[in-house]
């Protein structure tokens, strides 16, 4: 079982709800496109180099979230955008090839199995806001399924007047009988939580409810009690029960019938850190903790009695336990004696061995330069090491030794071990974070041939995604198979297969879009320092292999952040809205991202993080050096980290792009620790209100470092105002910041609905998609379409 495989709350940077706006500003805007009125209370914010300036801040008053200054504002700026680009055939046609697509009754059915029932969410034209529903597992492998709808979000939306987006549901196992299901209302990561009678249909009556919206977290732990991750703070990141990035800080055991406030805690983290959880593995039956203390570092706690009792592990590791093994993934280099395990391996040791002392591991996995551990899952008797190898996705299969009697689940614990004493249900105050005592002992050695180690036969020409479907159950896994211009196809394997190739085709997706004369090639750019940056090239095979290119519009996208790899996967919209019409799409793996692992990460954090601009500069220029594209055809993208990562290169090399989409970003580099959960981020981007960091973070901050007298290409900033993780404010403020200087293509569209990722109804966000290539086919399109 995975105990600390999340560093965060979310794969995407998170936020902390600090929306009350500031005081003394006033609400009597017009709305008007560029008109920005400076408020009476303002905050400071500079173009520095050498750190923060004092300088007044006239569009903090776009950090407000719902007052009719900033509502009017919105409605200005959304209406100009959609006049000038969300109009004519073209348009509509697309926004209805999206739509039949997300809601088509050929979608891929890939259920979760809990029991004897696969589990679905699904979405159609008669439920666009989906239905939660199950069938019969030997049904459904049959190809025979009848589907019962268990919730139907449409018909609940209509009758609570509420447009609820699914955010998923926990089943009781082993019993299967109750779920606790979470909803969101609008698509932020803020959730209400409902127990809900999978026999009858209906949320239980005096269940476990959680009726304000918040961050919350629950897990079983048996029918009558269940682990609890509260949120009470309603956007309050000064509030005692979250921490400043706004997610629980305390984690309380909530036994059936009493209130949430009533349930005592069991469990806590400092307010500095990022959250706090726990769970109950119901195979082993132990509990776990994990203090996460950013985003990079954690402490994983298991109980010993009334004892939570640490991991002697470095806070870069994540632990992961499983019948009587501990697995450790380190992501930086590990000393133990005469031994170095470099950062990305995987380790193993038996769990007794480790506590009494000993630190000989078997390494599953180590990488190298080209090899980054991207998983590792448990299934009934064998486990999966998921990999990346030169960008290509693998899988390993372990079985471990059976363990003798008695060493399964190990209690007895040496005291120098950091532990969390607990007392009537009550947290003790105050955690040790000693690094303990090794202990050497030969009997813990490993004898390697023991070990069953398979590879996986890779899908030839495809991404592939390994993973077990019921570790209860037994070792059949799920494969699923799919790139650039391959629709995704299923197929159900077992790990305890003679023929690990031997797969079973279970479906594949009708193809989105047109791939007849397309194809995909991958290339090489370098970076100033010499290192090689990997990017793939996706078009029509007579522009991109072309022999004498004719240089095409072209879309450059990237990420490179939070150790976030951009792996290929079916281009639906980019099909639909560009590569039919003759654009070329490109996806840049830069430094940030984690398609090689930790180093790759860690190569642009804090400080460094400008090698993550000049990796995707870098790979613009050979697109440009290599034919694909030019200057006035070339369009980049990114969002949430991607976005700021697209600013900055457009505010450093104006010149060299012709159109920029920058979604849900991240640009005031000052003051995004201060916007909802952005404090969570400092590990990643530095503390800009240390001045040794607000030294690098000013240097580049995209919304300090904007000018009036330099051109820029044209740019369409796109936000949710539901986003409770990146403050809309982020691509507010700098759509008015460039317009007030007199930018005149410059755009902003805020989406109604939906949070930082997709909108709980299809149809909205096919109209955002639409307008996303709508202006590009406007802008860098006009230039060689």
């Amino acid at each position: 079982m995975p105990i600390s495989a999340d560093r965060s709350p979310s794969d995407l940077p998170p936020d902390t709800s600090d929306t009350s706006g500031t005081p003394g500003t006033s609400d009597t805007s017009d709305g008007s496109a560029g008109s920005n009125p400076p408020p009476s209370d303002v905050a400071t914010a500079a173009p520095a180099g050498a750190g923060w300036e004092s300088a007044d801040d006239p569009f903090v008053w776009l950090e407000q979230s719902e007052t009719k200054r900033v509502s009017a504002w919105v409605h200005a700026q959304n209406a100009r955008t959609l006049a000038a680009f969300a109009h004519g055939d073209a348009f509509e046609t697309l926004v209805q090839r999206l739509v039949d697509d997300a809601l088509s009754p050929d979608q891929l059915v890939i259920p979760t199995r809990r029991g004897d029932w696969a589990y679905d969410f699904w979405q159609d034209e008669a439920h666009p806001l989906g239905v939660w529903r199950r069938a019969r597992w030997v049904d459904w492998l049959a190809g025979t399924a009848q589907w019962h709808a268990l919730l139907d979000l449409d018909v609940l939306s209509e009758d609570e007047e509420v447009d609820w987006a699914w955010h998923g549901a926990s089943v009781i196992e082993p019993a299967g009988d109750r779920a606790l299901v979470h909803l969101s209302p609008g698509g932020g990561d803020a959730v209400v939580v409902r127990e809900f009678d999978l026999a009858t249909g209906d949320f239980v009556a005096d269940g476990f409810h959680l009726e304000t919206v918040g961050k919350h977290s629950v897990g079983w732990i048996d029918r009558d009690t269940i682990y609890l991750q509260w949120d009470p703070s309603e956007g309050d990141t000064n509030h005692p029960s979250v921490t400043r990035s706004g997610y629980p800080r305390k984690v309380r055991r909530w036994s059936r019938g009493t209130a949430p406030a009533e349930a005592p805690v069991v469990f806590a983290c400092d307010a500095s850190d990022l959250s706090a959880s726990a769970s109950y593995d119901i195979e082993c039956g132990r509990h776990f903790a994990y203090r996460s203390v950013s985003m990079e570092d954690g402490i994983t706690y298991r109980l010993d009695g009334d004892t939570w009792r640490a991991y002697d592990v470095p806070l870069h590791a994540d632990v992961y336990t499983w019948k009587g093994w501990l697995m450790v993934a380190p992501r930086r280099d590990w000393d133990i004696g005469d031994t170095v395990h470099r950062g990305g391996a995987l380790l193993a040791i038996r769990e007794d061995a480790f506590h009494a002392g000993s630190r000989t591991f078997l390494a599953l996995f180590t990488p190298d330069a080209k090899t980054a551990l991207t998983g590792f899952q448990t299934g009934k008797t064998w486990a999966a090491i998921s990999y990346s190898d030169d960008l290509v996705s693998r899988t390993r299969f372990w079985q471990p030794p059976e363990l003798p009697t008695g060493l399964g689940s190990p209690t007895a614990t040496p005291a120098v071990e950091s532990e969390l004493v607990l007392g009537s249900g009550a947290l003790a105050s105050g955690i040790d974070l000693g690094i303990g005592v090794a202990r050497a002992r030969d009997s813990a050695a490993l004898d390697p041939d023991a070990h069953a180690l398979r590879e996986m036969p890779v899908v030839a020409g495809s991404e592939t995604s390994t993973w077990f479907i019921d570790d209860l159950v037994d070792d059949a896994v799920f494969v699923l198979s799919n790139h650039y211009l391959e629709p995704p196809t299923l197929w159900r394997g077992d790990a305890r297969a003679d023929d690990l190739g031997a797969l079973e085709r279970i479906q594949q997706l009708r193809a989105s879009f047109d791939a007849a004369e397309m194809t995909v090639i991958r290339a090489v750019a370098h970076a100033p320092d010499g290192t090689a940056i990997p990017y793939w090239v996706i078009g029509r095979r007579a522009v991109i292999e072309s022999a004498h290119r004719t240089p095409a519009p072209c879309l450059l996208y990237g990420y490179g952040g939070f150790e976030i790899a951009l792996e290929p996967s079916y281009a639906t919209s980019q099909g639909m809205g560009w590569l039919e019409q003759g654009g070329v799409y490109v996806v840049a793996n830069i430094r940030g991202g984690g398609e090689y692992g930790p180093s790759w990460h860690q190569a642009a954090m804090r400080e460094k993080r400008p090698v993550a601009f000049d990796d995707f500069v870098s790979v613009a220029r050979a697109l440009i050096a290599e034919g694909f594209t030019t200057s006035a055809q070339l369009g980049i993208q990114g969002g949430s980290n991607g976005g700021l990562l697209v600013a900055a290169c457009m505010v450093r090399h104006p010149e060299l792009f012709g159109a920029v989409v920058c979604e849900v970003p991240v640009l005031d580099m000052q003051r995004y620790h201060r916007l909802l959960a952005g404090a969570s981020w400092i590990d990643e981007y530095g503390d800009p209100d240390a001045p040794e960091d607000a030294r690098f973070l000013s240097a580049y901050s995209p919304y300090h470092r904007v000018a009036a007298e330099v051109r820029y290409p044209a740019v369409l900033f796109t936000s949710a105002a539901g986003d409770d993780r990146v403050h809309p404010a982020h691509a507010r403020k700098m759509a008015a910041r460039m317009q007030a200087q007199g930018h005149a293509d410059i755009w902003y569209y805020e989406e109604t609905q939906g949070g930082h990722g997709a909108t709980p109804d299809p149809r909205d966000g096919a109209r955002s998609t639409a307008l996303v290539y709508a202006f590009l086919w406007a802008t860098i399109g006009k230039n060689g379409r």
